[in-house]
């Protein structure tokens, strides 16, 4: 297949709770609406925070289940379904790009796309007629070994690739109030430190984030939904353009701030 002349781009996008499928928020419309924005790409390469593996692994080259990965939300969240795709050309190119990067990638047991993938995937494109492949998080690999995996991702965006980290900038699920609320000044004051540290594109105080940031023990218990941010940043780095597209917070603590890391 021919290169496209005009790179895709490598977007970090907040996921949220499930119900922003449902709810009139704005992290919902910017998600409607972020889709059109950027060009519309041939396939979808998506690393969410639900999944980690112990090695790379990818979901198969057909149809992808809507995986219903939580509990507790009203039960018409059950009932949507993202018909999404796979393709053999699309896993075979991503699975051909990280070995020649020196990685190991397969295809796992999960034959199906987790709510970081589907919620967001069917806010931006609802026709689900996008091939998409999801790629795992590596359970013991650190922020930067996560942007080295972003770093060998860069050229599928030159193939017509969109590269989506799914995810959360703040996330603390003891720290939840109701939809609404304003942010405490904790969850503020991180979601401000990352940002002044993406702008001035200062990567070793973000892979050190957890000893560098004065709130990053509130902002992240456990780390996982900050990892597809390195991966984002690595697939992009090499434009060294961040962009701020969206920020708000839901349910009062859950960042919903998303990134462009490419110009496009």
């Amino acid at each position: 297949m021919e290169k496209r002349s005009r790179p895709q781009a490598s977007l970090f996008v907040g996921h949220g709770a499930p119900d922003m499928l449902i709810s009139d928020i704005p992290a919902h419309h910017f998600l409607r609406e972020v889709g059109m924005r950027f060009p519309s790409p041939r396939g979808i390469v998506v690393v969410s925070a639900h999944w980690i593996s112990g090695d790379l692994q990818m979901t198969p080259p057909s149809a992808l289940e809507t995986i219903h990965d939580f509990f507790g939300w009203p039960s018409k969240l059950y009932n949507i379904e993202y018909r999404a795709a796979g393709a053999d050309w699309l896993n075979g190119l991503l699975a051909n790009t990280l070995i020649k990067a020196g990685y190991s990638v397969r295809t796992g047991s999960r034959k199906g796309l987790d709510h970081g993938a589907w919620v967001p995937l069917t806010l931006m494109y609802p026709k689900a007629d996008i091939p998409v492949v999801q790629l795992s998080l590596m359970d013991t690999a650190s922020p930067e070994q996560h942007f080295r995996i972003g770093q060998a991702l860069e050229g599928l965006r030159q193939e017509g690739l969109l590269i989506l980290g799914s995810g959360g900038l703040v996330h603390n699920l003891r720290s939840l109030k109701p939809e609404g609320s304003l942010p405490d000044h904790w969850a503020q004051s991180f979601d401000k430190w990352l940002l002044e540290r993406l702008e001035s594109q200062a990567l070793q105080e973000l892979f050190n984030f957890a000893n560098k940031a004065e709130y990053a023990h509130l902002a992240h218990p456990t780390d996982e939904h900050l990892m597809p941010l390195f991966v984002a940043i690595g697939a992009g780095w090499s434009d060294r353009y961040i962009q701020q597209i969206h920020y708000s917070f839901s349910y009062g603590n859950i960042s919903m701030t998303s990134y462009a890391f490419t110009r496009c």
